[in-house]
C-alpha cells in the first residue's frame, strides 16, 4: 500500500485527536516501518489495520466508523493534491464510472507499482449507479468513505443507499448510489 494512504492517515489522527495520540499509536503498536512513512514509499497494509485497530481500542471509535472517516479526509486530501484531474469531471457519477478507466491509469503513472481495488459499474434505471468493488485488502470502508467523499466534493443530492458484500469472495462488495 503506498504511503501517501499512511501519511495522510497519520495526519488525520493528528488532526482529530492530537499529536500525542499519534505519538501513542505508533509507540503501541507493532509496525515493521516504525510509523515513519513518505508518501513514495510502499507499506504492508496490516499496518494500517494496526493502526486502526490500535485507535478504536484507545477512542472507543469503531474501526469499520474510523476507516470510513479516513476515506473522506482522504479524498479531500486527493483532491487538493490532484485536483486538476478533477476539472474535467462533471459529476460524482461520472467520476465513479471512470475510476477504473482514468483515476487508476493516472495513479500507475505516479506509483507504477501501485496494487489498486477494481471498481466495475453499471448504471441502472432510475438515476442509480451500481458499483461492484474488489480489492486483494479489506477496506470496504475506505472505498465508502472515498465515496461519501467524492459525493462531497461534487455537492450534488446523491445517496450512498448500500453496501453489501458480495457473494462472490472476500473483499467484494456492492455499491448503490441514487440521484
Amino acid at each position: 500500500m503506498k504511503g501517501i494512504v499512511f501519511v495522510h492517515f497519520m495526519e488525520m489522527i493528528g488532526e482529530k485527536f492530537g499529536l500525542q495520540m499519534e505519538d501513542h499509536l505508533v509507540s503501541i503498536s507493532d509496525l515493521p516501518s516504525d510509523g515513519i512513512y513518505t508518501t513514495v514509499g510502499t507499506y504492508d497494509h496490516t499496518e494500517l489495520l494496526e493502526l486502526v485497530g490500535r485507535l478504536s481500542n484507545e477512542t472507543g471509535e469503531a474501526a469499520g466508523d474510523i476507516v470510513t472517516d479516513f476515506g473522506r479526509y482522504l479524498f479531500s486530501k486527493l483532491a487538493e493534491s490532484y485536483g486538476r484531474l478533477l476539472n474535467n469531471i462533471p459529476d460524482v457519477f461520472s467520476l465513479l464510472t471512470q475510476v477504473d478507466d482514468f483515476i487508476h491509469v493516472e495513479v500507475r503513472k505516479l506509483y507504477p507499482e501501485a496494487e489498486l481495488p477494481s471498481f466495475q459499474h453499471q448504471l441502472l434505471n432510475g438515476g442509480r449507479l451500481e458499483l461492484i468493488y474488489q480489492s486483494p485488502r479489506p477496506f470496504e470502508n475506505l472505498a465508502r468513505g472515498l465515496i461519501e467523499g467524492a459525493i462531497a466534493y461534487y455537492n450534488e443530492p446523491v445517496q450512498l443507499e448500500k453496501m453489501e458484500p458480495m457473494p462472490g469472495g472476500p473483499n467484494q462488495y456492492r455499491f448503490l448510489l441514487t440521484r
